[in-house]
């Protein structure tokens, strides 16, 4: 616990470890606006837009590749995968045209 707690600021730190929307909220922090409005967003976003707004795109591109990916910044996790379904049992009778599989066939 102690070993976690030492590595924890550092951790929470790190940009690689955030989402997309506390980069956007600490780049719009960093630059003095706080979005605590409909016209604060508004503005950050004209001021990104028009580049007034400085802003890290390599790790935005990176938080953005996690988000779709699903991998952490250390993680190695596999591909999503298809959900697998199973061959009905070999002596069940056929389930009839356009019933759906909320429960078990036959009822």
């Amino acid at each position: 616990m102690t070993e976690a707690a030492a590595e924890y600021p550092a951790a929470l730190a790190d940009p690689a470890r955030q989402g997309v929307g506390k980069f956007w909220t600490q780049t719009a922090l960093d630059n003095g606006i706080v979005l605590d409005g409909e016209r604060a967003v508004a503005r950050f976003q004209r001021d990104v837009d028009t580049g007034r707004i400085r802003f890290d795109a390599d790790m935005l591109d990176r938080l953005l590749e996690t988000e779709f990916t699903g991998a952490g910044p250390n993680d190695e996790r596999a591909f999503p995968q298809c959900p697998v379904v199973l061959p009905p049992p070999p002596n069940s009778p056929p389930k009839p045209p356009g019933a759906r599989s909320y429960g078990s066939w036959p009822p």
